[in-house]
């Protein structure tokens, strides 16, 4: 590894990385796809074919044995997040690994660990955070234009195609929390700096996963997130934060990929549309977790905020199945 060269390894041929995260990975300064693995080698072949990489393996090992390459992407399903994670660490590879980080918190524990014992950065692949949208979305809030935002509103759905699909399977963790979900989840814990002191849920299963889920989080100081989730519903991505002095909302929060977006400012004084450039969060989020690497400081988002999602989420199914209030555990 240098200042103005990374060697990426990728994990995996899922659509994710094929369709926005190589891609990204492209167009973002210094950074260089070096090679791809799969446990089909003709999948990895094909990857790495249509994106000129010199390496192709055979095994997700054979591509951790490599010296040339200085960090890895991880897009595999979720339940495989902890494993790949640690051996990437333990062959000394940074690691990008995609959202949520785990499935559970005690295995975002062992992952985080593993990366700090080995002395490699982990960085949640939460790419929407790193979108100018975002920033002025925070600079606003810290100018209290609002006021003191006491509630925060986020959906995030899309109808999933009939068909075999591993987000549908329990034991990969799947579910629309887990896939969708998670990013209205992250957006309150990031605004109101903390995760949530108790949930309330309700969810349609379907097949041991949440096919659609709705939760009301609860953080200090009587402030509020309503969040929703879904695989059955009309596409749609939103995102709304009240305070005593207006409200602010985002016009593609979670997936803003190349598209023009704007961040609107509702209040006494009228209302005021920022409008933001089309931006590529994919390739922001490599060259922000890149420049990490070669600076040596911690990733944003943190991997801590990537557990705090993912113990939301243990609790709000834990809500949905008692029918209760349900506290946050550390």
């Amino acid at each position: 590894m240098t200042n103005d060269r990374i060697r990426w390894g990728i994990l995996g041929t899922a659509t994710i990385a094929r369709q926005m995260v190589m891609p990204g990975m492209q167009q973002a300064e210094g950074a260089v796809i070096q090679a791809v693995a799969s446990r089909d080698a003709d999948k990895a072949l094909e990857l790495a074919n249509m994106f000129e990489v010199p390496g192709v393996y055979g095994s997700y090992e054979a591509l951790l044995e490599d010296p040339d390459i200085d960090a890895v992407y991880i897009p595999l399903p979720n339940h495989l997040h902890r494993p790949w994670t640690i051996k990437a660490a333990q062959a000394g590879k940074h690691v990008l690994c995609e959202k949520p980080l785990a499935i559970t918190a005690a295995e975002c524990d062992e992952m985080m660990e593993a990366c700090e014992k080995n002395g490699v950065l982990l960085m949640e692949g939460f790419m929407y955070c790193l979108h100018p949208q975002v920033q002025i979305l925070m600079e606003l809030l810290d100018k209290g234009i609002i006021g003191d935002v006491t509630m925060i509103r986020g959906s995030f759905s899309f109808p999933m195609e009939p068909g075999e699909n591993i987000r549908l399977e329990a034991n990969f963790g799947g579910g629309s929390l887990m896939d969708v979900g998670c990013y209205p989840i992250h957006l309150a814990n990031l605004v109101f700096r903390q995760a949530p002191e108790r949930v309330q849920a309700t969810v349609i299963w379907e097949g041991g996963v949440d096919l659609t889920a709705a939760g009301i989080l609860h953080y200090s100081n009587d402030r509020l997130a309503i969040i929703d989730s879904s695989f059955a519903m009309w596409d749609r991505q939103e995102v709304e934060l009240v305070g005593n002095l207006g409200r602010i909302r985002l016009t593609r929060p979670w997936r803003a990929d190349n598209f023009d977006t704007d961040v609107i400012v509702e209040s006494a004084e009228g209302c005021e549309t920022h409008k933001v450039a089309s931006s590529n969060p994919y390739k922001l989020e490599i060259e922000h977790f890149q420049d990490c690497m070669v600076d040596r400081r911690q990733p944003l988002p943190s991997p801590e905020k990537g557990k705090d999602v993912v113990r939301t989420i243990q609790a709000l199914f834990e809500a949905a199945r008692s029918g209760r209030d349900v506290a946050m555990e550390d």
